[in-house]
């Protein structure tokens, strides 16, 4: 990977092990498709330098590897 990229994952697959997985190997960012309704704010937060997780809820469940 280029040092200064940043990875989302864009995903048709709601269960927090894929999310978890995504983070765990250095995404910033996990998006289920059918569920993300406004890309541009999540990518402008990723931007920003935030990690996140769209549906909200599968963070949660994910466990500590999103908060790395």
């Amino acid at each position: 990977l280029v040092p200064n990229s940043k990875v989302v994952f864009f995903s048709s697959h709601e269960d927090p092990a894929y999310a978890a997985a995504a983070f765990e190997i250095g995404a910033k960012g996990y998006l289920v498709k059918h569920l993300t309704v406004d890309l541009g704010h999540y990518l402008g937060r990723v931007l920003r330098g935030e990690r996140v997780c769209c549906p909200d809820h599968i963070q949660g469940k994910a466990g500590t590897a999103i908060e790395k």
